[in-house]
């Protein structure tokens, strides 16, 4: 069920304490206490930040996590957030600001995980994806000048049923659009400011932007772990132009998150999906810098 929109909900932000003598910590750890969902959790399997580097190592990734739980928690607002659960988990994005240092940075955040608390009710980030919004204006200024910055090339997890899926589906703007759940809480993130959308509106939104998608490089990807193996999380580099003809837009890379479902009996918790069964529920386009 998808929970109502929160204006302005308070979002922890943890910065690592200064290291031995003079130097600073990674400028990237500000972000380590940013979540999406409604439990601020350091059990994150899978972070990507707003820089084109921005996959993080298994000890990058530790550190990020160990930055939470150091304290000095500045706090960031979260203008608007959408999120969605099922018993197999949920996933959310948010858009808000934070402040690192004197600079307000805006944010859209996407996160996919496992639904914990007593009644499985709240949604702890396993999964996430920080942005950078950025104005279309700039944008296309930036893709028509060839001065986009495109994402570092990704590892890739190997096949598996869910990214078989999403392959046969990217290539194509009709079967990538009836490739969407038709569920009322499927969410579409775009890489612009306000650009956030549910159900009807983000499967008729995504249609209406006439994308042409490509992959560009390897999938990460995995399972919830609660899920049995019938809710998934992938990150990838795709590449996107929109529009036809004189009118097409010159392609961009970015880097989007993906969750995908299983269309499968929710009473049957250990029944396993059939091939043909996935679909999307959400999906976050973010460029980096």
């Amino acid at each position: 069920m998808t929970k109502a929109i929160v204006p302005w909900v308070v979002l922890s932000v943890s910065l690592l304490a200064l290291a031995r003598g003079a130097q600073a910590a990674d400028p990237r750890l500000p972000f380590a206490g940013v979540f999406c969902g409604d439990e601020a959790d350091v059990g994150r399997t899978f972070v990507a930040l707003p820089s084109a580097n921005g996959i993080l190592s298994d000890q990058e990734l530790a550190a990020f996590n160990d930055a939470y739980t150091a304290g000095n928690a500045p706090v960031a607002k979260i203008k608007r957030r959408l999120s969605a659960s099922t018993v197999r988990g949920g996933w959310c994005v948010a858009e808000g600001a934070l402040a690192v240092g004197k600079k307000v940075v805006p944010l859209m955040v996407s996160s996919v995980g496992e639904m914990t608390g007593h009644g499985s009710d709240r949604l702890a980030d396993g999964v996430t994806l920080i942005a950078r919004p950025l104005g279309n204006a700039e944008t296309a200024a930036a893709a028509k000048a060839g001065t986009s910055t495109k994402p570092a090339t990704m590892d890739d997890d190997g096949p598996g049923d869910p990214v078989a899926a999403l392959r046969a589906a990217i290539g194509d703007r009709a079967t990538m659009a009836a490739f969407w759940s038709a569920r009322p809480d499927v969410v579409l993130a775009g890489s612009a400011p306000g650009e956030l959308y549910v159900g009807a509106k983000a499967r008729k939104t995504f249609a209406a932007w006439k994308l042409d998608l490509a992959l560009d490089g390897g999938i990460r990807w995995g399972y919830v772990p609660s899920s049995h193996a019938q809710l998934a999380w992938a990150v990838a580099n795709v590449r996107a132009s929109s529009g036809d003809g004189v009118a097409k837009t010159p392609p961009l890379t970015y880097r989007v998150m993906f969750a995908l479902l299983a269309d499968h009996s929710e009473a049957d918790e250990d029944a396993a999906p059939e091939h043909d069964t996935w679909h999307l529920v959400l999906m976050h386009f973010a460029l980096v810098e």
